[in-house]
């Protein structure tokens, strides 16, 4: 099973490459969660070669001076600083409520 088919990935790329699992209450991640796994308010980023995939980041991240993230960089094909969460759009989705 790819990333973009598993309903439960939600991945955070810390900037200085370590990567874990998101910590949620639930399956699917809250906007709160999401919001503080980053740092901020929530900017989606579409993943070049996986279209199931964002990248969610901080969108204040270059204003407030985070430090480059090399793997979302790569992941997300353009410079994208601090932390960052690799998600299923299907899981992002049932949290907003589109369908």
């Amino acid at each position: 099973m790819s990333f973009a088919q598993s309903e439960e990935a939600a991945i955070v790329i810390e900037t200085n490459g370590s990567i874990r699992s998101l910590t949620r209450a639930e399956l699917r991640p809250t906007l709160q969660e999401l919001q503080a796994a980053v740092g901020g308010y929530i900017e989606v980023i579409a993943v070049p070669f996986s279209p199931g995939t964002v990248l969610l980041v901080n969108e204040d991240g270059l204003r407030d001076h985070n430090v480059i993230n090399s793997i979302a960089s790569r992941l997300g094909g353009q410079a994208i600083v601090g932390p960052a969460i690799l998600i299923s759009k299907s899981l992002l989705q049932a949290e907003s409520g589109e369908e």
